[in-house]
């Protein structure tokens, strides 16, 4: 019995659904079922709407076009120019570190977060966990499997924008003035390319994309916190509130937890959050880390504890290491301060790789997969009670 309703949940979401893409009508719908799921074992489960920008990939392919500007201002205000690119290179940072910042200024879309609450008989401290359940559009980018070059394109990117905000600086001080080679020009323009060819290529992603068949892999994280609420429940916790937030508009660049960070104000002194990210296939296992140009540990409790309850699980040890590939939810409140972990499968490539077709039945291993996570983020929760209260 238990089986086929986490089937029902999961085909519902992945298959009666024609898509599951950001801001959308869709979207809307995958989140009312959730609402209505989640309300079956508390009172307190909700819809946080809010707006969000339409594509992360507008939001990189225009910080990156910034720099066409700087290098036509560095003609003839060089000073102005290299201080109008440290402006927008320190905003490219904080933005790609989980705060918010030009992409306000971009159309906004609607969107929403589902959260369920579960108060705790004497709470101590707050648990959030995370799943997002939109689903990122078809385009090469997203179809790739193979991250490995992501880390050092985007770290070359970085050092183009420092190298013409260099090159802005040496024109102000009058640097190689009387060289008989234009250098400086020629580094600027030669980074400039490299900055204009990929917000092209960002462009051309974002442009020529559709809405993807709506793939089970986030479905079965939802269907995840579905059956935490169930056991949560039954089986409260002494003394850790637990929040469940399926986070919407994740695909147009973590939208939905910046948003949940935004609006809750959580305490980083007590709170904590647990991310499921591809957890559908292979064994579970936590990551020590993330980030593309610097990385945001996992603090070691909350990893020990992640470690501990995996262990528990599969009966043997687990492989620790950091994720380089495309963001997750649990870089956001990483980047804020909060003990963050993400659990994921064994078999985790990108969130945005392609999953199994949308026809044909969920299988039984997928369903007690979700079991299976499940029992691991109760024991992390266990765990973590554990430890604050020796």
């Amino acid at each position: 019995m238990l089986h086929t309703q986490i089937e029902r949940d999961i085909q519902r979401l992945a298959t009666a659904l024609p898509h599951r893409a950001p801001n959308t009508e869709s979207e809307h719908a995958a989140a009312e079922y959730l609402k209505q799921r989640f309300s079956e074992y508390t009172g307190d489960a909700r819809t946080e709407e809010f707006d969000s920008c339409e594509s992360w990939m507008l939001v990189a392919g225009s910080y990156y076009g910034e720099f066409a500007l700087v290098s036509l201002v560095a003609f003839w205000f060089p000073w102005l120019a290299a201080v109008y690119g440290l402006i927008v290179f320190g905003l490219y940072l904080a933005e790609f570190s989980g705060y918010r910042a030009l992409r306000r200024l971009l159309p906004q879309f609607a969107s929403q977060n589902v959260v369920a609450r579960f108060m705790a008989p004497r709470p101590e401290r707050t648990c959030v966990i995370l799943a997002n359940y939109d689903t990122p559009p078809v385009t090469p980018l997203t179809q790739e499997s193979d991250w490995r070059w992501l880390r050092p394109v985007h770290t070359l990117i970085v050092l183009s924008m420092v190298a013409i905000i260099a090159t802005c600086i040496a024109q102000g001080v009058g640097a190689l003035e009387d060289s008989p080679f234009p250098i400086i020009l020629a580094v600027r323009w030669f980074f400039l390319a490299i900055l204009i060819g990929a917000c092209a290529t960002l462009l051309y992603n974002e442009f020529t994309s559709d809405y993807g068949p709506t793939g089970p892999a986030n479905a079965a994280g939802t269907a995840v916190l579905i059956q935490l609420a169930q056991s949560l429940a039954e089986n409260p916790v002494e003394r850790t509130e637990v929040i469940l937030a399926a986070t919407g508009s994740k695909e147009a660049g973590l939208n939905g937890v910046r948003e949940l960070l935004h609006q809750h104000r959580f305490d980083p002194s007590d709170t904590y959050f647990i991310n499921l990210e591809h957890i559908d296939q292979g064994g579970i296992r936590p990551l020590s880390g993330e980030g593309l140009l610097a990385t945001f540990r996992t603090p070691k409790r909350l990893l020990q504890a992640a470690v501990e309850a995996c262990k528990a699980e599969h009966g043997h040890g687990v492989p620790l290491k950091p994720w380089r590939g495309w963001p997750t939810d649990a870089l956001v409140p990483l980047a804020h301060g909060f003990a963050a972990v993400t659990l994921t499968g064994d078999a985790m490539r990108t969130p945005h790789a392609p999953d199994i077709p949308r026809a044909g039945p969920v299988s039984t291993a997928r369903t007690a997969q979700v079991l299976k996570v499940t029992r691991v983020v109760r024991g992390i929760i266990d765990e973590m009670e554990r430890v604050r209260s020796s």
